[in-house]
């Protein structure tokens, strides 16, 4: 029971957010502990499923380049980021495996 204790307070003390306060310097540092189960694979642009491919072959989306793209897997889902660029801007979008934007 001791350990199981020990586990949970280290786990709740991991996920919390730190904020140090080095009051000689006065200094405010905020140190973020982030821990995600996020898998990001690089996925090679002509590799993206063919629904993805055809709404970016769409309108909307004439004149931009596939830069780079990625299979995003979460605990709860997965989609895919793609990064494209046109002559003036970068933006990236997420598209289910379906074609469809991700928010």
């Amino acid at each position: 029971m001791k350990k199981l204790m020990v586990a949970a307070f280290g786990l709740g003390l991991a996920l919390t957010a730190t904020t140090v306060y080095a009051a000689n310097n006065k200094v405010n540092t905020v140190i973020s502990v982030n821990f995600s189960d996020d898998e990001k694979v690089a996925v090679k642009p002509e590799e993206l499923p063919e629904p993805i491919k055809k709404t970016l072959a769409g309108e909307e989306y004439k004149g931009w380049l596939v830069k780079e793209a990625s299979l995003v897997k979460t605990a709860t889902e997965s989609h895919y980021e793609v990064s494209l660029n046109n002559e003036k801007e970068t933006k990236t979008v997420k598209f289910n495996k379906e074609g469809a934007l991700v928010k």
